[in-house]
């Protein structure tokens, strides 16, 4: 059940943010950080949306990546 849910998760998470990298490429035509600062200005919801998504990535707690870390955790723990 863990290997499932953090499958969904890492789906989701992970081509939300390319998706969004596409997007932030194709608006500024640059891969340089410095340049897409200010869409932190110009998209506040945009950014917001993003750090949300970096940190589901990271598995914060709270998020599905979490639980699909703690569900692989408690598998392991499980093991005879």
């Amino acid at each position: 059940m863990s290997c499932i849910v953090m499958a969904v998760a890492h789906l989701l998470s992970s081509s939300a943010l390319f998706l969004m990298a596409g997007y932030i490429y194709s608006r500024t035509h640059s891969r340089n950080l410095f340049f897409s600062q200010a869409l932190i200005h110009c998209y506040p919801g945009f950014s917001g949306f993003m750090f949300i998504l970096l940190l589901a990535n990271m598995g914060f707690p709270g998020t599905i990546n979490f639980l699909g870390e703690l569900l692989g955790i408690i598998a392991l723990a499980s093991i005879d």
